[in-house]
């Protein structure tokens, strides 16, 4: 358990430095715009079933710190705070450093490839019980901290010069979900439907 939280200490570090050295002027950090997501969260193999039944729903809130948006080509890179609820497994909270890399179309549609990186804290939903001298006894769980890593696609349509409807879809690995049990990820998937706002 030590070493996974040094691991840990270690990743989210690394994702700091990446954060700082992704932007070559600090002080041309300022939020961008304003994205705002509701989503819907299953475990599952990524890019296998798209929609599940039921829902476990959640939303992400977030901003571009940097965007590079020509004629046709767009990159951005950002940060986004995300939650779910998933009943019968867990509450999850999110912190990630987001880049999209996209093409706009003729028809003002855009298509991008998202990447990210980030921490995620994990929350049983249900009670916890350990066996002590022959009897279970409730347990108080904290959470867990986890690496999670994120790829995915989606599309963004500009309803007026300002404000854009977009649609995601992600496929998440989560590190460590149970080494001791011989899994050492989880995989999510994650469909965010949502908007985006430019200040």
């Amino acid at each position: 358990m030590k070493t996974i939280k040094q691991f840990l200490k270690v990743v989210l570090a690394a994702i700091v430095i990446i954060i700082v050295a992704k932007t070559n002027v600090y002080s041309q950090w300022k939020p961008q715009n304003l994205n705002v997501a509701f989503l819907s969260e299953s475990v599952s193999v990524p890019f296998g079933q798209i929609v599940t039944n039921p829902a476990h729903p959640g939303v992400s809130v977030g901003t571009d710190l940097m965007v590079k948006d020509q004629t046709s080509w767009y990159r951005s890179f950002g940060l986004e705070a995300g939650y779910y609820y998933h009943e019968l497994y867990e509450h999850a909270i999110m912190l990630d450093g987001v880049y999209k890399f996209g093409y706009t179309f003729n028809f003002k549609l855009r298509a991008n490839l998202t990447g990210a990186l980030g921490y995620k804290h994990s929350i049983l939903s249900g009670d916890t019980y350990v066996l002590k001298s022959g009897e279970y006894v409730e347990k108080q769980h904290p959470g867990k901290p986890q690496v999670n890593t994120k790829l995915g696609f989606g599309l963004a349509y500009p309803v007026t010069d300002r404000f854009s409807l977009t649609a995601d879809y992600q496929g998440m690995i989560a590190i460590p979900y149970s080494p001791d049990q011989g899994m050492p990820f989880a995989t999510h998937a994650l469909i965010k439907i949502g908007t985006s706002f430019k200040f």
